[in-house]
């Protein structure tokens, strides 16, 4: 579960509550680039790959809690993969880059924001095309237009989020590419199962 206490963090034992933003610009320069390599690891591991991978329920929470802080927190739970809408996976994964941009994004050093957001584009592309895109790519001409409708929701997320939020050059846009080609992806994905059928 990603916990994000609403950009501040009560001191343990002292009813001192100090913003995320402080906390970060007081870490020495080592320290604060072991601490976000560290969380873009683990968001890459578990809210980008994750969620893209398999069929997951994302619930984002708003609760106070007895100090009177305001914490954002999701929970991740697995649920069953049959009849599962996968576009239902884009959309768990625009809730989680919503939320970072929200809440994390802004509190990180101003030294530091560019390189983690630039430090994010690829893995993204990465979890878009070969995580997601690529696996379910279909070989019947029925469930074809209804992949397409899917590979153009995935474009506009690399639109939006990765050259939109994390700032990736307009000119790299692989994801685009590869949908703007995902005819020939599919004759050569028939072509190679009608061989081995042969």
């Amino acid at each position: 579960m990603l916990v994000v206490a609403a950009d501040v963090s009560l001191v343990r034992d002292c009813p001192t509550i100090l913003s995320l933003k402080s906390l970060l610009m007081s870490l020495s320069s080592v320290s604060l680039a072991n601490h976000i390599a560290s969380l873009r690891r683990n968001i890459i591991t578990h809210y980008i790959d994750f969620i893209v991978m398999q069929a997951v329920h994302l619930t984002e929470e708003t609760t106070n809690d007895p100090s009177g802080i305001v914490q954002q927190s999701f929970r991740i739970s697995s649920t069953p993969t049959q009849d599962e809408n996968i576009s239902g996976r884009l959309a768990n994964l625009t809730t989680v880059l919503d939320f970072l941009s929200k809440h994390l994004l802004p509190a990180l050093p101003s030294t530091e924001t560019a390189f983690f957001k630039r430090s994010l584009c690829k893995p993204l592309t990465t979890a878009l095309l070969e995580h997601f895109l690529i696996p379910h790519l279909p070989s019947s001409l029925q469930a074809l237009p209804t992949f397409i409708d899917l590979a153009h929701l995935a474009a506009s997320i690399e639109d939006r989020y990765i050259i939109g939020m994390l700032g990736q050059d307009t000119r790299d846009r692989e994801v685009k590419n590869w949908v703007d080609n995902v005819a020939t992806h599919f004759e050569r994905k028939r072509r190679v199962e009608l061989l081995e059928a042969a």
